[in-house]
């Protein structure tokens, strides 16, 4: 029975980190596109809440890619995390959703992790 329930775990796993597709490179500044993108809520009533972060848009300029589906060079991506300083980032390791085409931050792609870069 746990052997099911481990081989079941490692399954689901792979599908749900299936739509994410991992890239090596650097993030160039562009601007903070002034959205919200997470909130912090000091009661249980909206009107407590407050932007905790907001997006902010990247060049990514791909040095390595560790996935196929992604083909080109350079693209640009949104990050949005609280505290985040608005300059470059280099030599990290990123993982990233597609966006659909034509949203209004004008980003193919939005980081949902960013790690240290292996020495290549």
């Amino acid at each position: 029975m746990k052997i099911l329930i481990v081989e079941l775990f490692l399954l689901l796993t792979s599908f749900a980190s299936a739509e994410e597709l991992v890239v090596i490179g650097n993030l160039e500044f562009l601007k903070d596109t002034e959205i919200t993108s997470s909130e912090i809520c000091y009661e249980d009533d909206e009107e407590s809440c407050h932007p905790w972060a907001t997006f902010y848009l990247y060049k990514m300029e791909v040095v390595a890619s560790v996935d196929e589906r992604v083909t080109r060079k350079q693209f640009n991506v949104i990050y949005g995390r609280h505290a985040l300083m608005k300059n470059d980032i280099h030599s990290v390791k990123v993982s990233l959703k597609e966006l659909p085409v034509g949203n209004k931050f004008g980003a193919s792609y939005q980081v949902i992790e960013i790690h240290e870069a292996p020495e290549l």
